[in-house]
């Protein structure tokens, strides 16, 4: 198994781009504001639209 803190041109890309090395990738979705409930973040949305593997939004304790 191979975990690990990745750098890139944005989260999104770099996480997209790697995701067909792996099998799952985890986020988390840390969103604040009148409107968390409504929708994943700006980063785990389009990397769990677009990911070429599953892809887990966890978010944290008390959402």
């Amino acid at each position: 198994m191979n975990r690990g803190v990745f750098t890139g041109a944005t989260p999104v890309r770099t996480l997209i781009e790697r995701s067909i090395r792996y099998d799952l990738i985890c986020v988390g979705s840390c969103r604040t504001g009148a409107f968390r409930d409504l929708r994943p973040s700006v980063v785990s949305e389009p990397v769990a639209r677009r990911a070429h593997c599953s892809v887990l939004i966890s978010r944290g304790p008390g959402a």
